[in-house]
């Protein structure tokens, strides 16, 4: 009998902590997801290098500070992030606001996207904020034997220490080789998400493609920014072709929203949904804007532009028809942009 009594407490409090970690776990969001990056331009390195972020949330850096980090990895320590010199080489994010659904760049002062750039540092003249050497040949490594990586933190960079736990971070190339540290005891922190579980850097641990001479490294998935989690996992790919200003990183939330009041009095409807073969995107706008309206599936390809241009204050309704578009039945999402605001809402279609 007390045997029995000792085995339901010990399940009973093993619940609460799964129920709490769970918690804990959907409560804490990311802001700056790595959404794409370019680590080997061609011909020279130096200040060409750069990361893309998704950001899932309004962020003010002045009040929130983030920071990146790249890895350029011969031999890393026990330092892991924070090593300096030739390994680890960062960026300070003080200043500046960006809202969900933006896409944003850190790097080099010769970075080739055209959109809006967050920290930008002469990387081959000038030292990394906090740490990190100057390097003509550049300071995020290019992958190979030795795998390299980019890492962001929710903290400003005086701050992170060697036992600091990114919000996001991706290792590539073509075997993990010396970024281990003393057998995975010491050296990389590693963030829980949809690559990793936490922890140091392991053998075992997530890599993606080495990637060649102008290839840029993408992400493809859908994160819920209501959950704070990915209900489609990253999946990555390389591409010679230019993608700036734009990425395969959707957010979406975790319940079907069919209305919505934006800042402004601006409205966004859906309706029928669930839906068969057509449904309706209605919206108001206070004041002339453009507007630009997509639907993706749910492995973040675009399946049609319902809208896109100038549109002057008042309502109107646009149609999306599955049928024509040669659509099965599914989840897809349909992303409005009016103006600075954005929203995305799930549709079923039956």
């Amino acid at each position: 009998m007390k045997d029995n009594y000792k085995k339901r407490i010990k399940i009973y409090a093993a619940t609460l902590f799964t129920m709490f970690a769970s918690f804990a776990f959907a409560s804490s969001t990311t802001g700056l997801i790595i959404s794409e990056f370019l680590a080997n331009p061609v011909g020279k390195d130096s200040s060409n290098e750069w990361v893309e972020l998704k950001v899932t949330k309004y962020i003010d850096f002045s009040v929130t500070p983030y920071c990146v980090v790249f890895a350029n990895n011969g031999t890393a320590t026990a330092n892991g992030w924070i090593n300096g010199g030739t390994v680890t080489y960062g960026f300070n994010i003080t200043s500046g606001i960006v809202n969900a659904g933006d896409v944003v760049y850190v790097g080099g002062s010769n970075m080739m996207p055209t959109g809006v750039k967050i920290r930008v540092i002469d990387t081959g003249t000038q030292p990394g904020d906090g740490f990190g050497n100057a390097a003509t040949a550049g300071v995020l490594g290019n992958g190979g034997s030795n795998a390299d990586a980019i890492a962001v933190f929710e903290m400003d960079i005086s701050t992170v220490t060697a036992t600091s736990v990114p919000i996001d971070a991706v290792f590539f190339g073509a075997s993990i080789g010396n970024a281990l540290v003393t057998a995975g005891t010491a050296g990389y922190e590693l963030p829980v998400n949809d690559l990793y579980s936490g922890g140091y850097l392991q053998t075992t641990s997530f890599f993606t493609f080495d990637p060649g001479s102008g290839q840029m490294v993408y992400a493809s998935g859908t994160y819920d920014t209501i959950l704070n989690t990915y209900t489609t996992a990253r999946t990555w790919d390389t591409t010679h072709t230019a993608t700036y200003d734009s990425s395969l990183v959707l957010l979406a939330p975790s319940s079907t929203v069919n209305v919505a009041v934006l800042s402004n009095n601006q409205l966004v409807e859906v309706y029928p949904n669930p839906f068969k073969e057509q449904t309706d995107l209605h919206i108001t706008l206070s004041e002339a804007c453009r507007v630009k309206a997509e639907v993706f599936n749910v492995l973040g390809e675009k399946v049609e532009t319902i809208a896109d241009g100038e549109f002057s204050a008042g309502s109107r309704i646009l149609s999306y028809d599955a049928k024509q578009s040669n659509q099965s039945a599914g989840i897809y999402f349909i992303k409005t942009i009016m103006g600075q605001q954005i929203m995305v809402t799930r549709i079923v279609q039956q």
